[in-house]
């Protein structure tokens, strides 16, 4: 109830196991509009209303990143994302999200930010 009860306008997730910016929708199988009037599928997967500014803040992100928005930065994985970004249904999708609760839920915008190739550190390097 924290997040509901503290809401945030704008947040970043930060994960490893790629390098790109990630932005919303993420759920395959539940669109937006099912669940908010507010939200639209247009067709070519799901996409948020506010679909042209998450992919401008993943830009961004990916533009001040020393590498992320470079061709094959994220050589790490088989995915090569353009610009450095990629919405998650198209590349990461999961059910029940940090992003897109957020999103839904509580007015916030998030985008997650995937920062080193290595998805699990050795321990001796946190």
């Amino acid at each position: 109830d924290w997040i509901l009860d503290n809401p945030f306008v704008l947040s970043i997730n930060f994960h490893d196991g790629a390098v790109v910016a990630n932005y919303p929708w993420d759920d395959r199988n539940m669109r937006p509009s099912t669940k908010s009037e507010l939200f639209t599928d247009d067709g070519s997967g799901n996409r948020t209303p506010d679909h042209e500014v998450f992919l401008s803040l993943a830009k961004l992100y990916a533009a001040k990143h020393k590498t992320m928005h470079k061709p094959g930065a994220s050589s790490c994985s088989v995915s090569n994302f353009r610009d450095g970004v990629t919405n998650g249904v198209d590349w990461y999708p999961i059910s029940g999200g940090m992003q897109d609760f957020n999103y839904l839920f509580s007015n916030c915008m998030e985008i997650t930010v995937e920062l080193s190739c290595i998805k699990k550190p050795d321990a001796s390097k946190l």
